[in-house]
């Protein structure tokens, strides 16, 4: 096996960084979109509760 190149570790440590990157952000995303939906329950039920 062949000794790695700068560049090639470089675009070696990218593509993690990148994918790492991408399922923080999905993840992050989920857990916003969930949170919203959370919090519009939240509000909704609150806004019934508040009228009876």
């Amino acid at each position: 096996m062949r000794e790695l190149t700068v560049i090639e570790k470089q675009e070696a440590q990218g593509g993690v960084v990148f994918v790492a990157y991408f399922a923080a952000a999905y993840v992050g995303t989920f857990a916003a979109s969930a949170g919203f939906a959370y919090g519009a329950v939240e509000a909704m039920t609150r806004s019934k509760n508040e009228i009876n």
